[in-house]
């Protein structure tokens, strides 16, 4: 049987037995009858509860190994990158000291070009948005959500806002 047709069974097992305790003469050896097989029951779910954590367990080692391994292959990808990038700096570097905008590498064509896309834009350090024209400056506005739940927290009734609902999670120890 699965967790699902367990514990199903086990509210059956409940039910009846409330049924049985709750009439006016208890059948005491049906209430047995029914505490035992609710004992089964119970000790079925715990030993599928058991089961259960240790397959979670072994999704969670295994994820945890994966993402090492992710962790790892990221690391030799970005050196991949590195050297290419490097080795293409080379590149450019002695190109631009020969005066050769493109070279004929057996296979390849090396080609040195300029970059696209929108111009560089340089701004002067030393200028801040405080002292140039508004239209050049972006102003974010954004909720100081600290202060909300400060205000809520402290029993004011801000009508826009609320706290919601923690939600719940199962943890295998």
């Amino acid at each position: 049987m699965n967790l699902y047709e367990l514990t199903e069974q086990q509210q059956q097992l409940i039910s009846a037995l409330e049924s049985i305790t709750e009439q006016d003469a208890p059948d005491a050896e049906a209430a047995q009858i029914v505490e035992s097989a609710l004992a089964q029951i119970e000790g079925e779910i715990e030993a599928k509860f058991e089961a259960c954590a240790k397959v979670v367990r072994q999704y969670e080692a295994l994820a945890d190994a994966r993402e090492q391994e992710a962790q790892h292959l990221r690391a030799r990808a970005g050196t991949a990158r590195r050297n290419a990038a490097r080795l293409k700096d080379w590149m450019m570097l002695a190109m631009e000291s020969s005066g050769k905008r493109k070279v004929e590498a057996g296979a390849h064509t090396i080609s040195l070009v300029a970059n696209g896309g929108k111009l560089p834009l340089i701004i002067d350090e030393t200028v801040t948005p405080e002292t140039v024209d508004a239209a050049y400056v972006v102003a974010q506005l954004s909720f100081d959500k600290t202060a909300i739940a400060a205000d809520l927290e402290a029993g004011e009734s801000i009508p826009w806002a609320k706290f919601g609902e923690r939600g719940q999670h199962v943890r295998v120890k």
